[in-house]
């Protein structure tokens, strides 16, 4: 899909959601996204912050005590640990300048995640929280930027604010207002004929690393993330082109769609503008969950 403004220019299907049977995709299909979960935590942490449940610059520490006893590398390449100088807000979560990264970097932290199982993660996101602030930082927060899991411990602090499991808050304040009917974190019996399989590329061949007719997204998985920075098929968001349309135009139309109103016109600008100064962010720059 290719849309400008309100009009769509371009829609067309390509390709199968099981390439096996020669399933083709269609606009009803339905994807796990991934990563684009992501913007979806972010408008969800926006609103409680446009509702007075905390401010950007609020220090995390103060909704998950468990950010207290983190420490921070001395080195990214050292075992060594020292106390935070600086100590991780809100917003550094938001705009990944938190300290917390990947599992497929070189500091030490990276390789304590890859011990920790950060990448087939198939736990509560509370135990998630417990395992990854027992690793030291990979850096001082609001000192660099880096991707890496901060919007699964957003994804936590959403549940924590509001005393609601992540998928129904999502479910309540964004899929029902902009009526996104087949968006969820998981797909009912009776849509499962519409999901795709998941593909990997391995040794030149594509291999099937989650099936739809055994797949996770079959059931509400016990890991729901925030952020999806787990590389197996747990926790993110499944949906179709037609809703992540929807979303996308309510972003473009600055918080509201068909007269529903998801959040205010002066959060999202501050969402889209730059957030990390003269850091890099990939050769680029960063706002509030998203590139600017």
């Amino acid at each position: 899909m290719i849309a400008k403004k309100d009009e769509i220019l371009h829609l067309k299907s390509y390709g199968y959601s099981a390439i096996e049977s020669a399933v083709s995709i269609n606009t009803e299909t339905l994807i796990p996204i991934a990563s684009m979960t992501k913007i979806m935590t972010t408008i969800a942490i926006l609103q409680l912050y446009e509702k007075g449940a905390f401010l950007l610059d609020d220090l995390i520490e103060n909704y998950i005590p468990e950010f207290k006893k983190v420490k921070v590398l001395t080195r990214p390449d050292s075992s060594s640990s020292e106390a935070l100088t600086i100590k991780p807000t809100i917003r550094d979560f938001l705009r990944h300048t938190s300290g917390i990264v990947y599992s497929d970097g070189e500091s030490y932290t990276d390789k304590l995640y890859l011990k920790a199982g950060f990448t087939q993660w198939n736990k509560p996101l509370e135990d998630f929280i417990s395992a990854i602030t027992e690793i030291p930082l990979a850096f001082q927060p609001n000192k660099k930027w880096n991707y890496g899991y901060s919007h699964d411990v957003l994804g936590f602090l959403v549940e924590k604010v509001t005393g609601t499991p992540l998928n129904q808050y999502f479910k309540s304040t964004i899929f029902n207002p902009l009526n996104m009917k087949n968006t969820d974190f998981y797909v009912p019996k009776n849509k499962s004929n519409k999901l795709s399989n998941v593909y990997i590329y391995e040794k030149g061949k594509l291999i099937i690393e989650d099936h739809r007719d055994s797949s996770i997204y079959n059931t509400l998985p016990n890991a729901i993330s925030g952020g999806v920075g787990w590389r197996s098929p747990y926790g993110g968001v499944v949906t179709s082109i037609d809703d992540f349309y929807i979303l996308a135009k309510m972003l473009r139309n600055f918080g509201s769609y068909n007269n529903t109103v998801i959040f205010k016109l002066e959060t999202i600008r501050l969402m889209i503008a730059n957030q990390i100064g003269d850091l890099d962010a990939y050769g680029n720059k960063y706002g509030l969950g998203g590139w600017c």
